[in-house]
């Protein structure tokens, strides 16, 4: 989520809240999204809730009925395929990055925030992880000197749940995961690792296992929530 402040417009608080309650399952696959009562929560106006809501529909999240809006459903093939393209973006992104030239400045911050994530997966602290993985993810993709690969990556991340960390690495309630943060973070400096040895094809390759691993992560979390009947919040809108 971007940062909100006091001179953020209505609407981009709107959109970023909005969009942090359906990612984090707070509203239902096909709930009916009231404008007078989300404008009336929010403390808005209706019209910048109405661009929001419209920003949102553009992203997948919302659906416009004749009545209004409400929460879109997915199904697990939709949320695994947002993953996988943007892995291939990823992945794209940081071969572009070794073959064409990496500023020193970018990899130096690179590696300040994997060294920040070191000390986050020590702490076990599941919600800085969190924030720090979006932030490794788009400086991964800041290598690239293109700013038509960093653009389309970063759009990749609006697809439904494609974001780096819209599903937790350890979604609460589940037992089988394939991807602890541990893993999570021993991949992120495998990658890190490879872009300096100048292997542009494996840093790809590895970018795209790594996004494939948040996939597994998914599949089981859905699937344990089948097998018990658990509710889920990051898998609320997963509906078959």
């Amino acid at each position: 989520m971007k940062k909100i402040t006091k001179n953020t417009p209505h609407w981009r608080i709107a959109l970023e809240t909005l969009r942090g309650w359906i990612i984090d399952g707070k509203l239902m696959a096909g709930e009916k999204l009231t404008e007078g009562k989300l404008a009336e929560k929010l403390s808005i106006s209706r019209t910048p809730l109405r661009e929001a809501l419209l920003q949102l529909e553009q992203e997948g999240l919302v659906v416009r009925n004749p009545g209004g809006f409400s929460a879109a459903s997915f199904t697990l093939i939709d949320v695994l395929d947002s993953i996988e393209i943007r892995g291939h973006l990823e992945g794209a992104a940081v071969r572009y990055a070794v073959e064409h030239g990496i500023e020193p400045s970018r990899l130096e911050r690179l590696q300040e925030t994997l060294n920040k994530i070191d000390k986050t997966v020590l702490t076990k602290d599941r919600v800085k992880y969190g924030e720090l993985n979006t932030i490794v993810h788009e400086e991964f993709a800041a290598l690239a000197s293109s700013q038509l690969i960093r653009s389309e990556v970063l759009r990749s991340y609006r697809y439904p749940f494609a974001h780096p960390s819209a599903f937790p690495t350890n979604i609460a309630g589940t037992n089988h995961l394939v991807l602890t943060i541990e893993d999570g973070q021993k991949q992120h400096k495998e990658i890190f690792e490879t872009i300096i040895l100048g292997d542009g094809r494996k840093a790809s390759e590895l970018m795209l296992q790594h996004a494939r691993h948040a996939m597994a992560n998914v599949e089981a979390a859905y699937l344990e929530k089948i097998k018990t009947n658990k509710s889920i919040p990051a898998l609320a809108l997963v509906t078959s």
